[in-house]
């Protein structure tokens, strides 16, 4: 009983997070639009990291056994901080924005 509400309770929250990602993105691209002209399109990136996609298996169930609760030892908060960096880092659309701030005006 209690293996076919935790499956049931995961597909719920699947669609949850599934649709408000999407919802955001609408968002995003939407204001994009309306804050883009004919002189200066507003070019919008979603960018969505997730524990997923860490490679390495000991570091992806490390992070899922985290509790949600605002009480974090060092350690988790350090290996949040480092995986998020990583994350982001390796994420294709965050590569691309960087590359457009570096063709469009020289920052990097």
């Amino acid at each position: 009983m209690s293996e076919t509400i935790n499956a049931v309770t995961d597909v719920q929250l699947h669609r949850y997070k599934a649709a408000t990602l999407e919802l955001a993105k609408q968002l995003l691209e939407s204001w994009a639009v309306e804050l883009s002209t004919p002189q200066k399109p507003v070019i919008p990136y979603f960018i969505v990291l997730g524990f997923q996609d860490i490679k390495q298996q000991k570091k992806q169930r490390f992070f899922n056994r985290i509790p949600t609760s605002f009480a974090l030892d060092d350690e988790q908060v350090d290996e949040l901080i480092e995986a998020g960096r990583n994350l982001l880092l390796a994420n294709s659309v965050f590569k691309q924005l960087l590359a457009d701030l570096e063709t469009e005006a020289g920052l990097f």
